[in-house]
């Protein structure tokens, strides 16, 4: 059990577990208020919902449409519940990193003792994530159909992701500069490579469910420039990074398909450039 406490995995289940379970037993039942019936209504017709059509939610919620018990209107709310309970977990993954690497910084991990290390890098960033995914707001936008959870869900993965990143990159330059094998250190930068274009993908497709993420592209993209801003000389990088751009928000390509087949629910009725 000493073991586990010091798991990562122990500690994301564990605030995921507890975070749904509190709200599956709050769960709407059903239709409520504000967009709940029209995001309930597209995930279960595939239909075209209000601009900007949320086409990633609107595919993912019907998935949740074939879960084989309980309302429809249940399920697509079980599907903001699932991803609030995932931004409770992941934000439990951040502020631990956020510790960890701070106290790196000022005093060796093994210097801390097992009380103290157990206290900051666990319990603190668990009840952190508890304290987070309880508040009013978020709580009442993860028992009902809206598209706020998935929101934050890309969020704070996406934030979490670029910690690794930045952390693999620090690693990369200490090698880099104690000229170990050019081997060794290429591997390590093409790990961090990849893991800036799953990045990259990830945010692209968060813009299919919701266009608020464009403010946080400014954000990103100078985080990434802090860390490695020779990246903008590797034009296989840039060519890479874009076309995955281009495959994430591709997907706004449902809305004029779905749109000529005449869905129950078209909104807009968005088959030409205008529309």
């Amino acid at each position: 059990m000493k073991k586990l406490l010091h798991k990562n995995y122990f500690w994301f289940l564990l605030v995921f577990s507890i975070i749904m379970v509190v709200y599956l037993f709050t769960l709407c039942p059903d239709i409520y208020l504000e967009d709940s019936a029209e995001f309930v209504t597209v995930a279960a017709t595939l239909g075209i919902a209000h601009p900007s059509g949320y086409p990633l939610y609107v595919l993912l919620g019907k998935l949740f449409t074939f879960i084989p018990f309980g309302s429809i209107a249940w399920r697509v709310n079980l599907m903001s519940a699932f991803f609030g309970a995932l931004t409770g977990a992941f934000l439990f993954l951040i502020i631990q990193k956020i510790f960890r690497q701070r106290g790196r910084n000022k005093e060796p991990e093994k210097a801390k003792g097992p009380l103290i290390t157990l206290l900051l890098y666990y319990l603190l960033p668990f009840s952190s994530a508890l304290v987070f995914a309880f508040t009013q707001i978020f709580w009442s936008q993860s028992v009902v159909a809206e598209v706020y959870t998935l929101n934050t869900f890309f969020v704070v993965m996406i934030v979490w992701l670029l910690l690794v990143w930045a952390e693999k990159i620090q690693e990369y330059k200490k090698i880099k500069k104690q000229e170990k094998r050019e081997t060794e250190t290429q591997r390590m930068k093409n790990r961090a490579d990849k893991i800036l274009l799953l990045i990259i993908f990830l945010y692209s497709l968060s813009l299919t469910n919701h266009e608020m993420m464009l403010l946080l592209a400014p954000v990103f993209l100078v985080f990434v420039m802090w860390h490695d801003w020779k990246i903008i000389k590797n034009y296989k990088f840039i060519f890479a990074a874009a076309f995955l751009l281009i495959v994430g928000i591709s997907l706004y390509l449902y809305l004029p398909i779905r749109a000529s087949q005449n869905p129950a629910f078209n909104w807009g009725n968005p088959q030409s450039w205008e529309s």
